[in-house]
């Protein structure tokens, strides 16, 4: 999803009434897939856990923030967080197009945000 890059809103100060103008962009999100693999983790689990690192809703963890690149062992480190018990032998991650899933960190530039959904994700089960 790409925004419209310089957007502006007009602002009146409270105490003043003084009304001025603030211009801003919103990052461009990069969709990333995600396929894990665990010998006894939950589908269902693993997959809340890697949204709610995406979302910033681990205790200690940035989760997907503007120009943050992308980990495949920062995710891994998520699932634990959260599962301790699970066993996750590998984490892999690609962008949404083209798609090539790597097991190296997917750069994000300063100006986009990784995204993804649970449709984006994969658990493998072996």
């Amino acid at each position: 999803m790409r925004v419209e890059r310089g957007t502006s809103v007009s602002v009146v100060e409270p105490a003043s009434g003084q009304s001025y103008t603030v211009l801003f962009d919103r990052p461009t999100q990069v969709g990333i897939l995600v396929k894990v693999t665990t010998t006894n983790g939950n589908e269902a689990n693993i997959i809340q856990a890697i949204l709610d690192y995406a979302a910033g809703n681990i205790n200690g963890l940035a989760g997907f923030v503007v120009g943050a690149d992308v980990s495949p062992f920062e995710i891994a480190g998520a699932i634990m967080s959260e599962f301790p018990s699970y066993y996750i032998s590998q984490v892999e991650i690609s962008l949404t197009s083209p798609v090539s899933y790597t097991t190296s960190v997917i750069a994000i530039g300063v100006d986009e945000i990784a995204q993804t959904q649970a449709s984006y994700v994969s658990v493998i089960i072996s």
